[in-house]
């Protein structure tokens, strides 16, 4: 009964990181835009501004190959001499596997 249960117990542990480290880039991405008015244009951005020690890997693939999902309509910046480029609104794994309950991970 329990060989199961154990069969799956690594992937249960990098699907609860794989919640843990998007909800952060998530929460850090809607700190940002609160903070400067406008989304990040990229990861790095982040991290140099403070936001953030280190970029995440992804638990899945093992390297910080995330997909990022833009905004369509760049928010205007605040400086009119700053040109308006899109912004990351989100962020999801770049593995095309399958979770546990049966979604695939870049939908989460």
């Amino acid at each position: 009964i329990a060989v199961p249960a154990l069969r799956d117990s690594p992937k249960r542990a990098r699907e609860a990181t794989l919640r843990a480290d998007l909800f952060t880039c998530r929460s850090v991405i809607d700190q940002y835009k609160g903070d400067k008015g406008n989304y990040p244009v990229d990861l790095a951005v982040l991290i140099k501004d403070g936001y953030m020690r280190k970029l995440p890997l992804d638990p899945m693939t093992k390297a910080a190959d995330w997909v990022l999902t833009m905004e369509e309509e760049p928010t205007e910046p605040d400086d009119p001499n700053v040109e308006a480029t899109p912004g990351i609104i989100d962020v999801h794994s770049a593995t095309k596997e399958k979770a546990l309950d049966g979604t695939l991970y870049s939908e989460w």
